[in-house]
């Protein structure tokens, strides 16, 4: 803070035998505002989440995740829905799968309260998502795609059953299997013998 001093001035002597008086001096204390200081505040970003997950965005907006062995998810930007569709490679019956994907997403509240309905594609599902100012709903949902499949342990286990079970079966092990012409030809093969005739002709010879 900046003080400026003022100090009186003197008139001139009229008189040069009259006494000079002088005053005390005066302190007049100006105060100056201090300079603006300039601080930054650093708006803090949410946090960012990496999610391993097989995405595809189509010319459209909408976004498709192929992760699940049966079925192929797809959020319908445009809508406001969610699209479950059985894979073109599958021979299951994926109704099940869908249900309980549904069922996850609206217990974790990702989803109205309207019911999920057959989709417009042959043995599609679909159901509609609330939007959000606040949370970004799309990022939210894929969260839930990902736990869902993460915790789909009993079609993973149980698909790898059938394929362990397919492969013992068409692809053995070298002691499950055996060479043609290792193990010799017997004369009768199976409990039905090919000699024996018909039961109706029996009594008519």
């Amino acid at each position: 803070m900046a003080i400026k001093v003022h100090m009186p001035t003197e008139e001139p002597m009229a008189d040069l035998e009259a006494p000079i008086e002088t005053g005390p001096p005066v302190v007049k204390m100006t105060p100056q505002p201090d300079p603006l200081s300039k601080v930054r505040v650093k708006k803090s970003l949410p946090a960012r989440v990496i999610l391993p997950l097989k995405i595809r965005k189509t010319l459209e907006g909408n976004i498709f995740v192929y992760d699940h062995p049966l079925i192929d998810i797809a959020i319908m930007v445009n809508t406001n829905k969610i699209l479950t569709l059985p894979k073109d490679d599958s021979n299951k019956d994926t109704y099940v799968t869908q249900k309980d994907f549904f069922d996850f997403l609206k217990s974790h509240g990702l989803l109205t309260l309207e019911p999920f309905q057959g989709g417009h594609i042959y043995g599609s599902m679909e159901a509609a998502y609330p939007t959000n100012e606040e949370v970004d709903s799309i990022s939210a949902i894929l969260v839930g795609i990902y736990k869902f499949i993460k915790n789909d342990v009993e079609t993973m286990n149980h698909l790898k059953y059938e394929k362990s079970i397919e492969d013992w079966m068409t692809d053995p092990e070298d002691e499950d299997s055996t060479e043609l012409g290792e193990v010799p030809h017997a004369a009768k093969k199976g409990a039905i013998d090919s000699k024996r005739r018909p039961y109706g002709l029996i009594y008519r010879i």
